[in-house]
């Protein structure tokens, strides 16, 4: 029995292994299998590692809400005849502006994923509360798609995350400059547009009075009530000819008149007479009403149902040119130069 014990312990003899050693060799072989499978980098499953926007088509998208960071939101909707912005009176939106964006928007996919915890979505301005963009998309069936698109890493690619749903992913193909809250992105800011060489009469009434000017046989501008020892500066009524002339919004308010847009006592009333060689004359009223915190005023032309807000800047000269700000000052005479 002892031989045998003998023999059979010969071979563990020769490589100085025990019973033991080769049981602690066994359980640190176990150990690594396990922290192979533990740590080893693993491809997650399509169903959890890819954002897709899909069930639905461009055509089926019948409304667009936009919001940015600083909390400027714009709202489109779509009817028959094309997209309207939801909250002014129906104003047509560029509808080729709008497919772009949905053309990217509708089908986004992307397996490039940055986080599953929402604790990140603040940091990669995907939050609910703290985001760079929000998109809100109705369908044709009732259903409502929220997407939160945040920051950029570098310039090719942008964080994303679908509402409901705590992973977030980069994307190459869509873009916080390609989703904008500005008006002019969306509509044709042209409100009031006359050629200014086909101006005949100005009236202008403000605070200061009332001023009017007049072209006469030769196509020169003359003042109405100019005294004998007064001198017109003509090239300033040129220049208010060139400003009543053109005129561009920031965003349209809708077709009804509200009480806050003080337009029964307005900042100035224009008149503008307007007659093309061969065509009949045509008159047109400018009221510029109350302004915002943004330095913006209510204007509204004859010719147009909307009411809009324009910037100060575009408008200024219509509430606070005076009836000296035409004429030569004693100064002024030898240079006849516009203010």
């Amino acid at each position: 029995m002892n031989a045998q014990n003998t023999v059979s312990n010969r071979p563990l003899a020769l490589f100085g292994l025990s019973r033991f050693n080769l049981l602690l060799g066994g359980i640190l072989i176990i150990q690594l299998v396990l922290a192979a499978i533990i740590f080893w980098p693993r491809t997650v499953t399509s169903e959890i590692s890819t954002l897709t926007l899909d069930g639905f088509a461009v055509e089926d998208v019948v409304g667009l809400a936009i919001t940015d960071d600083q909390g400027a939101r714009i709202a489109m909707q779509k009817q028959d005849d094309g997209w309207v912005l939801a909250d002014a009176g129906s104003f047509t939106v560029n509808e080729t502006a709008v497919d772009e964006l949905l053309q990217k928007v509708v089908g986004l996919s992307s397996n490039r994923l940055v986080t599953r915890t929402a604790d990140s979505h603040e940091r990669l301005q995907v939050a609910e509360d703290d985001f760079a963009r929000q998109l809100v998309l109705d369908t044709t069936d009732g259903q409502q798609h929220v997407l939160y698109v945040g920051s950029a890493p570098n310039a090719g690619s942008t964080h994303i995350r679908l509402d409901g749903q705590n992973e977030t992913y980069l994307t190459a193909d869509l873009s916080t400059w390609e989703i904008e809250t500005r008006y002019s992105a969306w509509i044709n800011t042209e409100y009031f547009q006359v050629p200014s060489a086909d101006i005949t009469h100005i009236s202008l009434q403000n605070s200061s009075g009332a001023m009017e000017f007049e072209k006469d046989a030769e196509g020169e501008w003359a003042m109405l009530g100019l005294g004998e020892d007064e001198e017109l500066l003509v090239n300033n009524v040129k220049s208010l000819a060139t400003r009543v002339g053109s005129l561009r919004m920031v965003k349209p308010l809708g077709t009804v008149e509200e009480d806050w847009m003080d337009l029964d006592n307005p900042l100035a009333t224009v008149t503008v007479t307007v007659q093309a060689e061969g065509e009949d004359k045509q008159t047109h009223t400018l009221l510029v009403g109350a302004k915002n915190e943004e330095n913006q005023h209510v204007l509204k032309a004859s010719n147009s149902p909307y009411y809009v807000m324009v910037s100060e800047f575009t408008i200024n000269d219509l509430f606070e040119r005076d009836r000296a700000s035409f004429l030569a000052q004693p100064e002024d005479e030898a240079e006849q130069s516009s203010e």
